[in-house]
């Protein structure tokens, strides 16, 4: 049987959670990134080597929005950071959230 299909948090739940203290985090590679990011958002590779050291040293006490170009990489991130009780949504994809207004840094 074929996987479920990502479940994405609304950007108005983005937005609130942001004001209420959430942390943005791109899940992207460099080479995303560097096309652009989202103001604030904190970068780690899901792809790359560094991915579960990086999850493990996140601060348990936030909540996590998690990024990536489309949502695939970010529902494997979030699950992957829920494995370890950290409090994580999958926020979708980088293009979505800029239509959906969210400032980009820079």
């Amino acid at each position: 049987m074929f996987g479920t299909r990502p479940t994405f948090a609304s950007a108005d739940a983005i937005r609130a959670g942001l004001d209420a203290g959430a942390v943005l985090l791109d899940v992207r590679t460099p080479d995303e990134i560097a096309g652009g990011t989202l103001d604030g958002a904190l970068h780690a590779d899901v792809t790359g080597p560094g991915f579960d050291a990086a999850s493990r040293a996140l601060d348990a006490s936030r909540t996590y929005y998690v990024y990536c170009r489309s949502g695939a990489r970010s529902e494997t991130a979030t699950k992957h950071l829920r494995s370890l009780g950290l409090d994580a949504h999958n926020a979708g994809g980088f293009d979505g959230l800029v239509r959906a207004g969210l400032p980009v840094a820079g």
